[in-house]
């Protein structure tokens, strides 16, 4: 076999990906019996990769890499590729190590174009659609399976002692087109289970759906081993620097062995109660029953959840919700069986002796040592930083074979120095350099950053790093090149929870549009998706967290904060209103409420963080009480029924008349819930307190 250094600088390549089904129990299983995971690596993976390498040397396949207990391996001719994968399945069929429970590994094959990463001058690794294609032909396979496309196929017209079976054209995930897919076959091979059509079953925010994660693979390898030995597992790091797509793309690969399931905390902020914390994880997780009550009961129905198959959580944007609170859910859920959790946090969470933190650290930037213009260039092209920006340059704006050029190299390099390394930081740059030349780029950002650096922000009392300061400089330096409008409309939808559409825009700022130059606001959306400051997928505009932490920042300083305010809640406010009208309107309007319930969140908030709207805030709040009855929303319930329960008997005290009878509507909804939350003392209270109101009134 050639030397891995030796990598062919071909761009027409045979992929293949191979994958041992049911690694984790497994290894579970084996880490029981004897306490370690020893008797895992000498048992199986040693002979299984041991297997593999050999396979590879008799039929010059090269080794690239391997991903936990997958490999990725190329070839120059397709036959050679195939003829590697029959004879890693014939030796696993007549395993020595385990000649009753031979492993299950699954293979796939694909032909196409590979765009090779140079480093030092070398191959060093291979990107692009073809490269994607061949994993997605991997995952459709069983175990002793091995699919190949039809790319494969139309290379190899007949090959001694194999056939191929035809299972016809698949829809693979991240592939817009189908794939025709054939099974390989030999004399005494049984054909394979039918593969089945992309299915999504791990369900994650759909603007991470095509998200490209460049120069990550070794920390995802990391990642895929510690969650093998670890219950709770946070991946930290600075905002901007891609943890949640790190943790997205890890968990793909990990869908044999789990029940995979998104929490997103964004949602949520740090003054969020105990039980909107644990009826966001219900949920998200689709719990039914009494899931969302409270800790123990969450906890009860994930154990029932994971009695069947092993679930991996993933707990994303952690940082957002009450520190002590989280930890004391968090804590308790690391004590249900056959549960794993991946969080991503700013910082660790703090699980004493349970939890294991790695941190995703921004790429390092390049740096030529003086060694000239053409030292400089490779040095760049060598990079993940820059191999980042230029795939974000050409996917922006559509230059195919763009790469830095000598004359730009420097501006190239200074750029990428301004924003640290930091992935979010990268994409906003690539995103303005269709109109913006290396050199003002440069100039620009550097300046910005400097200026902060003089101003000294402070974050969370202490001074920023240059590292957040690199995050904001680029922020800043995208929306100031957006139009006045854009910048408005941009400031006033980060009052939205993540995940809206065009028409909910128009219906709250549709009466600000007169002072948007005539842009209409579909336009002005559009220049915020080209700037990379919120994204459009399945219908739905949203927001990376950071961005919108940005604009909610920028909205605090905005001088017309009150009239963007006044329109927002001006039109929640007649939502439910409509809602609330009747019976057969509320009916009618449930699913929609539900839908769009993350808004009214930020409604009731912004409601009772001003005290000229605690009127509404109290009505809003106990016209919605139905509507959290229904659903079972137990947390939010109670957080805004107690909140306007105080805020109601405050202003019954100064003003009986007006605030007696909404204080008692309060009171026996309040009772309601409680009852129905088992706290029969606290309800029999409120259930007294408001027949005494009764009877102030009737007296």
């Amino acid at each position: 076999m050639a030397n891995k250094k030796d990598l062919p600088n071909s761009k027409t390549l045979t992929i293949m990906f191979t994958d041992i089904v049911g690694s984790t129990p497994i290894a579970n299983k084996l880490r029981a019996a004897h306490g370690n995971d020893d008797m895992y690596m000498e048992a199986v993976r040693g002979p299984h990769d041991e297997l593999i390498r050999q396979c590879l040397t008799q039929h010059n396949g090269y080794d690239l890499k391997t991903i936990g207990d997958s490999f990725m391996a190329v070839f120059e001719l397709p036959t050679e590729a195939i003829e590697t994968a029959a004879d890693i399945i014939k030796g696993l069929e007549t395993n020595p190590a385990d000649p009753q429970n031979p492993l299950q590994v699954r293979i796939g094959l694909h032909t196409g174009t590979v765009f090779p990463v140079i480093k030092d001058g070398k191959v060093v690794d291979y990107e692009g659609h073809d490269v994607n294609l061949a994993a997605r032909v991997e995952g459709l396979a069983d175990g002793g399976q091995i699919l190949l496309s039809g790319a494969v196929k139309g290379m190899v017209s007949k090959l001694k002692d194999y056939k191929f079976h035809h299972w016809g054209k698949r829809t693979l995930k991240g592939i817009d087109e189908e794939v025709e897919i054939f099974e390989l076959l030999w004399e005494g091979k049984k054909l394979g289970r039918k593969p089945s059509n992309y299915k999504k079953t791990f369900t994650y925010p759909s603007m991470y759906d095509n998200k490209d994660v460049i120069g990550r693979d070794g920390f995802i390898n990391d990642v895929r081993g510690n969650i093998e030995h670890h219950k709770f597992l946070t991946i930290c790091g600075i905002g901007g620097v891609g943890k949640t797509a790190a943790a997205i793309e890890t968990c793909k690969y990990m869908g044999d062995e789990y029940d995979i399931l998104f929490v997103g905390m964004d949602i949520l902020d740090d003054k969020s109660s105990e039980g909107q914390i644990v009826g966001q994880i219900a949920k998200d997780m689709k719990l039914t029953g009494e899931s969302s009550k409270g800790i123990v009961e969450l906890a009860e129905a994930i154990r029932n959840r994971c009695a069947d198959r092993p679930v991996l959580l993933l707990i994303d944007n952690y940082e957002s919700i009450d520190k002590v609170l989280g930890r004391r859910v968090m804590a308790m859920l690391t004590g249900v069986p056959c549960l794993r959790i991946l969080a991503t946090s700013r910082s660790p969470v703090g699980i004493g002796g349970i939890e294991k933190e790695l941190e995703l650290e921004p790429f390092s930037t390049p740096d030529a040592g003086g060694k000239g213009i053409a030292a400089l260039v490779e040095d760049l092209k060598s990079s993940d930083s820059y191999r980042l920006l230029e795939a974000h340059v050409r996917l922006y704006w559509g230059m195919d074979k763009w790469q830095v050029s000598d004359v730009d190299a420097e501006h190239v390099k200074s750029v990428l120095e301004t924003t640290s390394g930091i992935p979010l930081a990268i994409e906003l740059v690539a995103s303005r350099m269709g109109s913006n030349t290396w050199q003002d780029a440069a100039a620009t950002l550097n300046a910005s950053f400097e200026l902060m650096k003089v101003e000294e922000e402070i974050c969370e009392g202490q001074p920023c790093p240059d590292r957040h300061l690199s995050m904001v400089a680029c922020l800043n330096w995208s929306y100031e090149k957006l139009s006045e409008p854009a910048r408005r409309l941009f400031r006033a939808i980060s009052l939205f929870a993540n995940g809206f559409e065009t028409s909910l825009v128009e219906g709250c700022y549709g009466t600000l549009s007169k002072n948007n130059e005539g842009k209409a606001i579909t336009g002005l959306l559009k220049e915020l998706q080209t700037s990379s400051l919120i994204s459009f997928v399945n219908g739905k505009w949203s927001f990376l967290p950071i961005v919108h932490r940005y604009g909610r920042d920028l909205l605090n300083d905005d001088e017309k904060k009150s009239e963007i305010e006044h329109a927002f809640i001006s039109y929640w406010g007649n939502f439910v209103k409509e809602y609330s009208s009747s019976d057969e309107k509320r009916r009618k309007n449930l699913k929609l409420l539900e839908k769009e319930h993350g808004h009214l969140i930020e409604f009731l908030n912004l409601l009772h963080n001003n005290e000229d709207n605690h009127d509404m805030y109290i009505v809003i709040t106990n016209s919605l009480h139905g509507f959290w009855q229904i659903e079972r929303m137990w947390g939010d319930s109670h957080k805004y029924l107690k909140s306007a329960l105080g805020i109601a008997r405050t202003k019954a005290e100064k003003h009986p008349a007006a605030y007696l009878p909404k204080l008692a509507d309060v009171c026996y909804n309040l009772a309601i819930l409680l009852s129905d939350m088992g706290d029969d003392k606290g309800a029999s209270e409120l259930f007294a307190e408001a027949a005494d109101i009764s009877k102030r009134l009737k007296g």
